[in-house]
């Protein structure tokens, strides 16, 4: 839900709207004051890690620079920073994936504390770092920086291009106001964070504005807009939020109606006025953060977002062995492990496969030679988030695999399950009895017990044979897959008094051999 927007924050919105028209004229939202060479602030500054989650080439790195804080005031830039990051990291969709970013600050000195304010009277100049300005375009809100110097700044201080997807500027003043772009500019007014958050929806979320301005149609738009926010279709199934024609991949229930004239918030649905275009332009949503701040971002701009992040942090971190070929002895094991990053509350779904068949979950899996027959084999990993905040992923970008070609050597042997008499515990046997026993080779994901010669097999220390007869393929444990049920007779077994397990032995119709055991519970045997 929505919360009520406070009259501050209205104000705040009904200021802004001009000064983004202002910039989208422009072209830019982060203006270069000048192409003018560089001063000494080119070279390297401190950079300090305040979140480190992992690899920087598998997280969201973040990088704050500081603007208008002289050496003395190098203490209050960090908690400023600090401040900053938290009220960012503390709004969905980034607050459950806040341990996908990486966050750095640069420690950038200034010779004099605050930003010019040339619509002060008198006019106030200050000389700052990056030269940081109110009243940019004649608009008293808009703080503009010299982009350049900033980029020389980052470069000179070793942080590369691949660990800048998110660049904040943080102005030391007070007053409201900032810009967005290719860096986003932010003064220390707390309510500023909510036009950051609106400005990277842009630069990194890739989202369109869903608001209007009392402009005539086409708005300066003919063709149906690429960002995944607005469209101008009108057709149910043709929205691009609504893949399928609605749920479980759209997200328009099918009793919305198409336009939605609903005002109650969080409902997706079609609302016309989008991309300042009051008519022919739609957005997904009555209201957001990417129409008024002070709102949620609401659940399709949601959906991009988290998209954006997995377009640079897959859900698989590392995997162990290194090595996509690896070669296990007869009767020997290998393990192998993935780590993922972390969601805030809900966990990643791990799924381990051998041969396309599933055998595990878990962050490790034990792979046994005597479970599978000599050859060649896969294993594979799948990790996947399960987030039901995204229900079209055409890219997949929200899963991810690794696959390990396994080769097993020498005699070909392996372990299958066994019941010794089926839907019984303890598995009592009377071994002075003259009576039958019966006993299931079992199928699993892994083994098909239907591939097991009859004839070759044997039960008991003696090594019985069965019991001739119409061979029973049944589905004894109730998991719906055939098992191979056969008969020994209990003397021919050599079962004695006092063991607890009886082991079972023979081939497949291919040769490979196959073992197995299970428990037993002698019974009969005090005082004969």
């Amino acid at each position: 839900m929505a919360k009520p927007i406070s009259p501050t924050m209205a104000k705040l919105m009904s200021a802004w709207r001009p000064i983004a028209q202002i910039l989208r004229q422009l072209g830019v939202l982060s203006l270069l004051i000048g192409a003018a060479a560089l001063s000494s602030r080119a070279f390297g500054e401190p950079v300090t890690t305040i979140r480190n989650n992992g690899d920087p080439a598998n997280r969201v790195n973040m990088v704050i620079v500081g603007d208008g804080y002289t050496a003395a005031e190098m203490g209050k830039y960090a908690a400023d920073a600090e401040n900053a990051i938290a009220g960012f990291l503390a709004q969905e969709p980034y607050k459950e994936y806040q341990r996908y970013f990486n966050v750095l600050r640069v420690d950038v000195i200034s010779a004099e504390s605050g930003a010019d304010h040339p619509e002060a009277s008198p006019p106030v100049s200050k000389n700052t770092a990056f030269d940081a300005t109110y009243n940019c375009g004649n608009t008293v809100r808009l703080i503009c920086v010299d982009v350049s110097k900033v980029n020389a700044v980052l470069a000179n201080s070793g942080i590369g291009s691949d660990r800048q997807d998110i660049v904040l500027i943080l102005v030391n003043d007070p007053k409201y106001g900032g810009s967005g772009g290719a860096v986003a500019v932010a003064s220390l007014d707390p309510s500023v964070i909510e036009l950051v958050l609106h400005e990277t929806g842009h630069s990194f979320g890739l989202l369109a504005d869903e608001y209007a301005y009392d402009m005539t149609p086409p708005c300066g738009y003919i063709q149906e807009p690429p960002e995944p926010n607005v469209t101008a279709q009108t057709n149910r199934a043709s929205i691009k939020w609504n893949v399928g024609g609605g749920p479980p991949t759209g997200w328009i229930d099918l009793a919305t109606a198409i336009p939605t004239l609903s005002t109650d918030p969080g409902v997706p649905g079609l609302y016309e006025g989008a991309q300042y275009c009051p008519s022919g332009r739609f957005r997904p949503t009555f209201n957001s953060k990417m129409r008024n701040l002070g709102v949620p971002f609401e659940q399709v701009n949601e959906e991009q977002l988290i998209k954006r992040i997995y377009n640079l942090v897959s859900p698989i971190d590392s995997t162990s062995p290194l090595s996509s070929s690896i070669t296990v002895a007869a009767g020997a094991s290998q393990s192998f492990d993935v780590t993922t990053p972390q969601p805030d509350t809900q966990l990643l779904s791990t799924q381990w496969y051998v041969d396309n068949a599933p055998v595990a979950s878990g962050s490790s899996f034990q792979f046994s030679s005597a479970s599978v027959t000599a050859g060649t084999h896969t294993v594979q990993v799948v990790v996947r988030d399960p987030t039901s905040k995204v229900r079209n992923d055409p890219a997949n970008v929200l899963t991810a695999s690794r696959t390990w070609t396994v080769a097993t050597t020498g005699a070909a042997r392996r372990l299958v399950s066994i019941d010794i008499k089926p839907g019984s515990f303890p598995n009592t046997i009377n071994p002075r009895s003259a009576g039958e026993i019966s006993v299931a080779i079992l199928s699993t994901a892994t083994f098909d017990a239907t591939t097991v010669d009859p004839l070759s097999v044997t039960f008991g220390p003696r090594q019985a044979r069965a019991v001739r007869g119409p061979i029973h393929l049944v589905d004894v444990n109730g998991d719906g897959k055939k098992d191979l049920l056969l008969r020994f007779r209990v003397q021919d077994t050599g079962i004695l008094c006092g063991n607890n397990s009886a082991s079972l032995g023979g081939k497949t119709f291919s040769g490979t051999e196959v073992v197995g055991s299970d428990s037993i519970r002698t019974v009969g045997c005090v005082g004969r």
